[in-house]
This record gives C-alpha cells, sequence and structure tokens, in this order.
C-alpha cells in the first residue's frame, strides 16, 4: 500500500461569527498545519456568494500556497469548467505549473449550485455540453503548439498557442463524477475520476466498472490514480468519535442544503442532473444528528483501528488518493487540528510501509 497518498482540504473557515479575513488566515494557518503533519497534497474547493467554501478563485489561492510552500502538491476540487473561458483558464494553469514544483491534482466538474449559475450567468442545462468542450479546449490548449477550435460554445477564429507552455509532467487531471453517465463521460474524455464518499461501496464499485469498462473499450489503460474526498472522524472510542460526527457534520450538512438550495430541487427539470436531485432529495435528513448514521458509515469515524478497516475498503475498490474534509464552516481550530493529527499520526503510517508521520507543534 506505499502508494497511498493522502491530502487534505484547505478553506476559508472559522468559529461561527468569524470575518472573511480571519477565515482566510485560518485557512493559512491550516495549509502549514497539514504541511507539517506529512500530508502529500493541499486540496480547494470553488464555491462562491455564500458561506459554503467562499473560494472564488482556487488556482489565485493555489498560487499563493506554492509561494508558501512550494514542494507539495496542489489539487482543485473542483474547478467548475462551465463557469470559465477555457482559454483564459489554461493559461493560468500553465502559468500555475511554473509557479509550483510539485504535483498539480486539478479536479474538473459542471457544478450544481443554481445560485452560482445565476449569478455567473450560465445556462445549467448547458453544463455538461459545456463542461465536455471547455475541457477538450483546454487538453488541446495544454499539449502545446497553436490551434483552432470551432464548437458549439468556444469558437477560436485563427490558432493560438497557450503561453506560457505548460510544465507538462506536473499536470493531472481528474473529472468529478456522480452518475454512470458522468462516469462514461470522464473515460470518453481520457479523465481518471475523482469522487466524494457520500454513496455506498456498491455505487462506488459500479462507478468505477463502468468506467475502467469504458477506457478499456477505448483502448485506455484503466490503471489511473483515484482521488476520494471523504471525512475523517478520530476519537478513542468508536462512539465518541460518531458524537463529535454528528455534532459537527450536522451543521456542515446545513450548509450544504442551503448552498445548494435543496429544498427547492431546482434540478428536478434538468436532465442531466437527475442523479444529484435523487441525493439532494435526502439531503435535508442529514441536518438531524439522529438521522446520519446511515451516511456516517460511508465516512471515516471510530478508533484509529475503525478508521483504518473502513479505510481499507475503498483501497480494495480502486482509490489510492484519500483527501480529508475536516475545513468546514464553523469548525474550530482545534477540531480540525485534532482530527488531522490523530490521522496523520494513527492511519497514515499504516499505508507508508510504516514510516513514522511528522507531528507538528
Amino acid at each position: 500500500m506505499n502508494g497511498i497518498k493522502f491530502g487534505t482540504v484547505i478553506s476559508p473557515v472559522g468559529e461561527p461569527g468569524a470575518s472573511d479575513a480571519q477565515q482566510y488566515a485560518e485557512a493559512l494557518t491550516d495549509a502549514d498545519y497539514a504541511r507539517q503533519l506529512g500530508y502529500n497534497a493541499l486540496w480547494v474547493i470553488e464555491h462562491h456568494f455564500s458561506d459554503y467554501f467562499p473560494t472564488p478563485s482556487p488556482l489565485l489561492f493555489l498560487s499563493h500556497l506554492a509561494a508558501r510552500m512550494p514542494e507539495i502538491d496542489l489539487g482543485t476540487c473542483v474547478i467548475v469548467l462551465p463557469w470559465y473561458n477555457p482559454m483564459r483558464l489554461a493559461g493560468e494553469i500553465a502559468m500555475l505549473s511554473h509557479l509550483t514544483r510539485g504535483q498539480l491534482h486539478l479536479g474538473i466538474g459542471r457544478g450544481t449550485a443554481r445560485l452560482e449559475y445565476q449569478a455567473l450567468g450560465v445556462d445549467m442545462a448547458e453544463a455538461r455540453a459545456r463542461f465536455r468542450e471547455c475541457y477538450e479546449v483546454i487538453a488541446r490548449g495544454l499539449e502545446g503548439g497553436a490551434f483552432e477550435h470551432h464548437g458549439k460554445y468556444v469558437d477560436l477564429p485563427r490558432a493560438f498557442e497557450i503561453r506560457p507552455r505548460p510544465v507538462k509532467d506536473r499536470i493531472n487531471f481528474y473529472g468529478a463524477a456522480l452518475s454512470p453517465e458522468s462516469s462514461t463521460l470522464m473515460a470518453e474524455l481520457d479523465l481518471a475520476m475523482i469522487r466524494v464518499s457520500n454513496f455506498p461501496h456498491k455505487h462506488h464499485a459500479a462507478a468505477l466498472r463502468v468506467w475502467g469498462e469504458t477506457m478499456r473499450s477505448l483502448g485506455r489503460s484503466p490503471v489511473r490514480s483515484q482521488p476520494l474526498l471523504l471525512h475523517a472522524v478520530l476519537a478513542d472510542s468508536d462512539a465518541e468519535a460518531e458524537a463529535l460526527a454528528k455534532n459537527h457534520l450536522s451543521r456542515y450538512n446545513q450548509k450544504v442544503v442551503e448552498h445548494y438550495e435543496a429544498d427547492a430541487d431546482p434540478w428536478k427539470d434538468l436532465s442531466d442532473y437527475e442523479a444529484f436531485s435523487r441525493f439532494m432529495t435526502n439531503a435535508r435528513k442529514l441536518t438531524d444528528p439522529d438521522q446520519m448514521g446511515p451516511w456516517l458509515e460511508f465516512q471515516l469515524v471510530g478508533t484509529a483501528k475503525t478508521v483504518r478497516a473502513q479505510l481499507d475498503r475503498y483501497v480494495e475498490l480502486g482509490f489510492d488518493h484519500f483527501i480529508i474534509q475536516n475545513s468546514t464552516y464553523g469548525m474550530p481550530r482545534a477540531y480540525r487540528h485534532e482530527m488531522w493529527r490523530r490521522f496523520a499520526r494513527d492511519v497514515m503510517p499504516h499505508y507508508r510501509g510504516g514510516e513514522p508521520t511528522r507531528q507538528a507543534g
């Protein structure tokens, strides 16, 4: 299992009522702490216009982290492609590849929040098609050389070259996939998937199977890094960890419901969002600690021994880069750092050939 990697989400968070300035200061403190603990990568989420991960420019944030710690790997989970001019985004990715010495793990997706689509002036019904064309333009641009493109959403009237020319071997893309249709799309685009742990293991297994079958049918190798985003809550007993998770993650789930306007079900008339609509139909339940039990089974919750057993199941499915998400709205620093420290001390070494993990402080 020496190939297993561990990253963590870095987001502007803090105690309820903290100012935006205080939350960004917390994010930088968290980044320094996670690096000291030996996490392989720092991942940033893109969201706009609410308390839910207010990080409107993930690449800008990553460029700052690259200056602070140039050797660490950096990631996005995810950049929402339909909101971007792909030529500009390709240029910014190329530029960032020169500003870091680590790997860039760029998760990309199509987004699901109605308020963000409305504010950015993009038709949500076009999200999947825009995602596909945007990525195709970015991928072609990062190959190097001048090129033209004449598509439905992007038209380049003459040949252009992305400058600066990228450091290609530092750039890795992953496509966010929830449904079997998205799994197929990512394989068609020659993308590995990035997934979240909100679903039963059989759901992940089915998605990976569809993706792998499509890859093989296209003559491509299905051996790719597969990142998974999940919460980790550790304590001295399983009962204590479950109580902590219910307390903290129920508040996180409330922010999910608010940001995505889950009660209004804005996806019910969008054929490309059927899977997300089904998931969010039950999202309100996850704000109630007493109804969180089944969902917590998909996270990493318990003693270190329990968490390692849970993690082993995901490794068996084929995931090999785990993104620990403890930086969520209202999470106190002491809680975030304690969870990271326990995970780094008691879990990570078992997947790194037993090598000790550095401890901050």
